[in-house]
């Protein structure tokens, strides 16, 4: 599986999995192009997020400061209990990890996904970032949840396609 895709032509899907991970879709409007990234933990401490924009900037001469950036359902800070591999690895990586890492109920951390790969995208000289802020976990009417379903699930897709001009 692919972490990331980018295009610029009209009419050619790209299509990832997701069942917790983050999705993140980068539009540029001035050279019409398209990125989408599948954001998991690894994929974020990893700096999947600024690799995305570092892409499209060097295959269509994108402007970070054009794109616009939504960051879709994935689980929620709320619920995305972590253990010290993964503590480690965010404070490793984030200039001010303390913020991406909640203290949990039970003395355990959680990792706000979708604060991460904002704050990546922030860094990369993205402006306008959205987050659905909806957590796939407190919600598993809407979306599969790897973790809320003990690994037992399926996966949800993130669709996105160019429109000609």
């Amino acid at each position: 599986n692919p972490d990331a895709l980018i295009t610029a032509t009209p009419d050619a899907p790209l299509i990832l999995r997701f069942a917790d991970c983050t999705p993140i879709v980068v539009y540029d409007p001035a050279r019409h192009a398209l990125g989408l990234a599948h954001a998991g933990w690894r994929g974020t401490v990893a700096g999947i997020a600024a690799a995305l924009v570092q892409a499209m900037q060097t295959a269509f001469h994108s402007r970070p400061a054009d794109l616009l950036a939504g960051i879709g359902p994935a689980i929620g800070p709320c619920c995305y209990e972590v253990g010290d591999e993964v503590v480690e690895a965010v404070r490793q990586s984030f200039s001010n990890p303390a913020a991406l890492l909640p203290p949990g109920q039970r003395a355990r951390r959680h990792f706000d996904l979708w604060a991460a790969n904002a704050q990546q995208l922030q860094e990369a000289g993205v402006q306008q970032i959205e987050i659905a802020a909806l957590c796939t976990a407190c919600h598993p009417h809407w979306f599969f949840s790897h973790r809320a379903a003990a690994g037992r699930c399926g996966h949800f897709g993130a669709l996105a396609m160019l429109r000609p001009r």
